[in-house]
């Protein structure tokens, strides 16, 4: 693909945006002065889901991405293929537009706050030959990328983040007896203060809970905005031979 797969040669990006230049996948990378040159596409008059060239963009926590438009330019070889272009927003199920072999503007503006990793699909077929060739030759994504309204964002740690809904095991623990208290850290990844508003407490578990102690004398009411923390201890009380689990 001219100079290498992501193609980034000569890419500018403004400030709060990270971007990933323009991937192929499935079909072949072509021999191309700086362009993203490319053939192995489907001759047949469907779509081919595997075979697409690609633009990840991703706005910085607490940023959000308001689209306008794409604006590309391009050079096919032969031919009259279907050229469209698609959105993870909805896991690539939909037309956002069929595309011009030669280049166009696409409207993008009902891509408005956009706070996570977006990728766009540009997918080719009904192409006249396996070696029939499409280029994208230059392109650019037109917006604002601004400050986004504050959230908080909550990240649980144990040795490392549980997942949302996940569990945590405790381990094997003899009957009778009760185990060491094990610190849990919260964490507020997000961009605005983290109110822990639980009433009478301000942790909860499910599971085996007449199994557990928690002791929330460590634990903010408030986590900082960012990089704040607070902790919560959890003691396993007692248990039969075998595992105990806690979500």
């Amino acid at each position: 693909m001219g100079i290498g797969n992501p193609f980034t040669s000569g890419q500018t990006v403004v400030p709060n945006l990270t971007v990933s230049g323009i991937g192929l996948v499935g079909a072949t990378a072509t021999s191309g002065t700086n362009r993203a040159n490319s053939s192995n596409w489907p001759t047949v008059a469907s779509i081919d889901l595997t075979k697409y060239f690609e633009f990840i963009l991703t706005p910085s926590p607490g940023y959000e991405i308001d689209f306008t438009n794409f604006i590309y330019t391009s050079t096919l070889s032969s031919g009259t293929p279907t050229i469209v272009m698609r959105s993870s927003v909805d896991s690539f199920g939909a037309d956002i537009a069929t595309l011009s072999t030669t280049g166009a503007t696409v409207n993008l503006s009902t891509f408005q706050n956009i706070t996570s990793a977006i990728t766009f699909r540009v997918y080719v077929y009904n192409m006249s030959t396996t070696g029939t060739t499409w280029s994208i030759n230059d392109f650019q994504f037109n917006g604002d990328v601004v400050i986004g309204t504050p959230v908080p964002e909550m990240n649980v740690t144990q040795g490392g983040s549980i997942a949302s809904g996940g569990t945590n095991a405790f381990g094997n623990q003899e009957n009778g007896t009760s185990g060491s208290a094990v610190t849990f850290t919260i964490q507020n990844t997000g961009n605005a203060v983290l109110n822990l508003s639980g009433t009478p407490n301000k942790v909860a578990i499910t599971g085996n809970t007449a199994d557990f102690v928690i002791n929330e004398t460590a634990t903010t009411a408030t986590v900082a905005a960012t990089s704040g923390t607070t902790t919560f201890t959890v003691t396993l009380l007692h248990k039969l031979w075998g595992q105990e689990l806690l979500s």
